[in-house]
């Protein structure tokens, strides 16, 4: 895991036992629907954009599918990739859902140059703009709070050996 909006990986990582013991107790459920594109098979995950305690509506505040999640991840690192992504779900059609969360098969269709498989989407799918504007306000207040806290620069890169 990597630093993500001003918060460090072990910040990030604290969220992960406290969000499955919220699904295991029920208090929460798990995500079904990709916010971004509409998906309901494969992986939804829960997504964050603020990873600042206490813990609660906000870690889980956006659902994405698998694919949605890792390319959105990878926007600073692979914006050529994103643009294409944002464009298929702009002309319609979503990418067939993953059966599971498999990271060399997501970077091989999508950071790669080969081509994911798509299909129509069902409704027009509403895409990330609403995600990134959560990021960057969580951003800004994260700087206003503690500039060095917080730094502007791109902070999910993509793996060496998965760029074009």
């Amino acid at each position: 895991m990597k630093p993500y909006n001003g918060f460090s990986p072990q910040q990030r990582a604290r969220t992960c036992p406290w969000l499955r013991r919220e699904y295991e107790s029920g208090r929460r459920a798990r995500p079904t629907v990709c916010e971004a594109c509409g998906q309901t098979e494969g992986a939804i995950e829960a997504h964050a954009e603020d990873y600042s305690e206490p813990f609660g509506d906000h870690i889980c505040e956006f659902s994405l599918c698998y694919r949605c999640h890792m390319i959105l991840h990878c926007r600073f690192g692979c914006p050529d990739a994103f643009h294409h992504y944002v464009q298929t779900l702009a002309s319609g059609r979503r990418f067939v859902a993953m059966p599971g969360r498999s990271w060399p098969t997501f970077a091989r269709e999508h950071l790669q140059g080969r081509t994911a498989p798509t299909e129509p989407a069902d409704a027009p799918p509403r895409g990330f703009d609403h995600i990134l504007q959560r990021g960057r306000e969580v951003l800004a207040r994260r700087q206003a709070e503690s500039p060095c806290a917080a730094s502007s620069e791109p902070d999910d890169r993509v793996p060496e050996g998965y760029l074009f």
